[in-house]
Formats: C-alpha cells, structure tokens, sequence
C-alpha cells in the first residue's frame, strides 16, 4: 500500500526524503501487524490529496474530517487533537479571543491550506485584516520575528507546528497570543483503493495498538496530544 501526505512536523517530517514523525509511525505499525508492505511518499498537499482521491495511491495522513472528504475517503477514528492559534511576537503583548481583535492586522499564513481558511474566516469577520499567503510556515515564522510584515502582525497556524519550527530552527521572540479553534486530524483511506473490510481490517490494527499502549508512546515522543485511546 502507498500512503501520500505532506511535510508536516511533528506529525510529518522530510528527513533526506524518508517519511519520518508521529503518522508515519503509527502507520508503518499497523501495516506491520497487518502484514502488509507499505510505503510513505512525501509530496505538496494539493498533488497529495488529489492522488488519494482519485485513488492513485492508498490513503493520505493527516487529514481532517470533512463532508466532501467522508464521500471520497473512509476516516480513521481520529488520531491526534490540536488546535489553530494565533502566533505573535511577545514584546506585542496582543491577546487574541475574537476576530476583532485583529483589526487593522496583517495575517501571515501557509496557504492554500485548512490554516489559510481559518485566517480567512478572520478576515472575513474584520474586513480591514490583511492576509499574506506564503509558501511555507517556518517562512511565516522568521517574516513575522523579523518584522517583515509590520508592527501590527500575527501569523495562524496549527500550534503544534509552530512550537516544532520555533525550537527546531531557533525562532525568537514568538509565542502564543490565543486559540481560534480546535482540530483533529485522521488517516485517510482511498474508497478507490479500499473496501469496507479492508478498511475495518486498518482501523482494527490501529485500535489493537492503541491499546497496546504503542500509540500513545509514539504520540508522547513527538509531543503531540493523542485521541484514540
């Protein structure tokens, strides 16, 4: 089985183009238990969802539940809880609770992306918010530290992605201002590819090792707060 999903640390890392981080564990686990050949290609989101979609490959990590998505895919229980925050440089001081909060801001955001339409719902809220669209979040991170765009700036993105990049590449002086909402995030399997007891058969080999307790341990060695039990 072929799984496709983008670098997204800690739940994906490209390490010299080996699939590494939370997800990838957990699946390579459950094909191990299956007894199943797996292998995991990294590619940009959009190419990856539309190869699973259309059914080139077998399923696509990391992804989250949607209307469209249930039609074209069926949904792992989900795996991991985190949430979409609002990202600022400390010495701001800013505290975020609602849209209104940001008016008159510049937004930085990876886009297109589920992130990006969280900053969208924001400036559809606030007309006078600006978003800026990069090709990447740590480019977000550093353009936000360095004052890139503006005084009056903030950066949304997944928190648990921003905590990585700003330890991982050394990014001072951000923190977090607040949170605009919770997310989960699921293993995606291909309708094209998958039956319905081939995809019992996957989520079963999950579950047993969600009990086993491997789950949670690979969940706790990335930092991440896990959602199966």
């Amino acid at each position: 089985m072929v799984f496709v999903m983008q670098a997204f640390p800690p739940f994906v890392m490209d390490e010299h183009s080996e699939s590494e981080g939370a997800f990838p564990e957990m699946v390579r686990a459950a094909c191990a238990l299956m007894k199943a050949d797996c292998r995991m290609e990294i590619y940009p989101w959009r190419r990856a969802l539309r190869m699973a979609e259309e059914g080139e490959v077998h399923g696509i990590l990391v992804i989250q539940k949607l209307p469209e998505r249930e039609r074209r895919f069926y949904m792992t229980p989900p795996i991991a809880h985190s949430s979409y925050v609002v990202f600022a440089r400390q010495e701001s001081h800013i505290a975020y609770s609602s849209p209104h909060d940001l008016d008159g801001y510049t937004i930085g955001v990876y886009g297109p992306s589920a992130t990006s339409q969280a900053a969208d719902g924001i400036a559809k809220a606030v007309p006078a918010v600006r978003i800026v669209l990069e090709v990447d979040n740590a480019t977000v991170l550093r353009k936000l530290a360095a004052l890139r765009y503006g005084e009056k700036a903030v950066a949304v993105m997944n928190a648990d992605v921003g905590r990585y990049l700003i330890l991982s590449q050394g990014i001072g002086g951000l923190a977090v201002a607040g949170e605009i909402r919770k997310v989960e995030y699921y293993i995606g399997l291909s309708r094209k590819r998958f039956n319905d007891r081939q995809a019992e058969r996957f989520n079963a080999a999950l579950q047993e090792f969600g009990k086993r307790g491997v789950i949670r341990a690979i969940a706790n060695k990335y930092g991440l707060r896990l959602a199966v039990p």
